[in-house]
């Protein structure tokens, strides 16, 4: 049975592989005890954020969070970073998205009642002075 150790996941994966010396700085910035940038996880899910690898790269693909991609010179493969306060961000803005929606949700009936309510009064006018 294979187990992830903690220091398996995210950003302290750094430790297990071979990485650029402008990757280690970088994943090295904190910010309010958090990460700058974090590392795909290799299986699992980030420990930061719960994406997985493949949302991780699907989001950066689309533009909604921000990564960089370190490699040296003429390098064919590099190390792909993501910056952990545009994730976070990402999540607060679906949030709100969504604490939107339910909120519109709930007044709904109530507008439906409402416009059901004006179309039966404009009915009357049209019908009560003809």
């Amino acid at each position: 049975m294979n187990t992830v150790k903690s220091t398996d996941i995210g950003s302290n994966a750094a430790n297990k592989t071979r990485l650029s010396p402008q990757a280690k700085e970088l994943l090295q910035d904190k910010f309010n005890g958090l990460p700058v940038w974090i590392r795909s996880p290799k299986q699992g899910v980030e420990f930061y954020s719960g994406f997985s690898r493949a949302k991780l790269y699907e989001l950066a693909g689309t533009g909604a969070i921000r990564s960089v991609s370190i490699r040296e010179l003429g390098q064919v493969k590099g190390t792909r970073l993501f910056n952990l306060a545009s994730i976070l961000a990402f999540i607060e803005k679906c949030e709100q998205k969504h604490r939107r929606k339910e909120s519109w949700l709930r007044l709904q009936p109530y507008v439906q009642f409402s416009l059901r309510t004006m179309d039966f009064i404009f009915w009357l006018i049209r019908n009560w002075s003809g």
